[in-house]
């Protein structure tokens, strides 16, 4: 099910052939792994203030930010809310008409972000507790996937083409997602497609291609980690990866542990995720938008 397709063979070979189709809009201060540490720090009361929490966050993650760029913005938390208070009535069978998507960067050498490791004492240092690294990181590979009630979707690499090339996340909507909806037999205007507010997924050309499209779309807000079940099947996924004794070796060989995988998530994990949605949203509306545990 996750065969690649020959459209994402042939982009790779044309990749210096192709032209950009405009900037990708202004770099983030704060990327996906920045935001989910600032939510960890946050839920479990590590820090009190933004102003902490700018501190800890160049500390711990070599990022300097202003305090504005990370505190809960009041339109950010508003939007937040109100999102939550419009879906706050969804049964989750209404969720299960969702598929949700996104792309997700996995290193070959585990996490960008700290390691521990437990011993005991007086015991030696032991390969497991070690972890390999290289001059240069040893690479990594952005994923991208989606996942209905029905099963796990499609998923597929996209290294280093889709930041120079937008259009190529609309032949990712008309292969992997399409091909995600045909191999279930799914109705699609009785489907929701889930994805962020990403230039990327924002472009003209994929405005364009989604308003032809039989399905519902749903942009996800920006800054809200907490409230899409993606994050938590990455983590998942990342887990498993990671936990293989000796890492891959070489990108292809991380691609084929990430397929094999993928593709044993069990349909009841992703069940459960479903059913968190309208957990999410109350816990959203009990903090008034600002974030969650999730």
């Amino acid at each position: 099910m996750t065969n690649v397709p020959k459209s994402t063979i042939e982009r790779y070979a044309k990749e210096k052939k192709i032209k950009t189709e405009g900037a990708s809009g202004r770099k983030k201060k704060l990327n996906s792994r920045n935001v989910t540490y600032c939510v960890t720090q946050l839920c479990s009361n590590q820090v009190k203030t933004a102003q902490e929490l700018v501190k800890k966050l160049e500390k711990d993650q070599g990022v300097k930010v202003h305090r504005t760029t990370i505190a809960n913005s009041e339109k950010n938390r508003k939007d937040r809310l109100a999102f939550a208070k419009s879906h706050k009535d969804w049964t989750v069978e209404d969720w299960k008409t969702v598929i949700f998507s996104d792309e997700t960067k996995i290193n070959r050498f585990g996490s960008d972000g700290q390691k521990w490791t437990w011993f005991r004492e007086g015991e030696s240092l032991q390969p497991r507790n070690v972890v390999q690294t290289t001059k240069h990181g040893g690479g990594h590979l952005m994923i991208w996937g989606c996942f209905t009630s029905s099963g796990i979707g499609y998923m597929c690499d996209i290294e280093g083409i889709m930041d120079q090339h937008l259009h190529v996340y609309k032949e990712i909507l008309e292969n992997e997602l399409a091909d995600t909806i045909d191999y279930y037999g799914l109705e699609p205007e009785k489907l929701t497609f889930q994805h962020d507010n990403d230039p990327k997924h924002t472009a003209k050309s994929v405005k364009e291609y989604l308003n032809n499209q039989e399905y519902n779309v749903m942009l996800w807000l920006a800054q809200s980690p907490d409230m899409n079940p993606i994050e938590n099947l990455w983590s998942f996924i990342k887990n498993k990866i990671y936990s293989y004794e000796t890492a891959a070796n070489g990108l292809k060989e991380l691609f084929s542990r990430i397929e094999v995988e993928w593709e044993k998530i069990p349909l009841e994990y992703l069940k459960n995720l479903y059913e968190s949605m309208p957990r999410r949203m109350a816990q959203v509306i009990k903090a008034k938008g600002r974030w969650t545990k999730y």
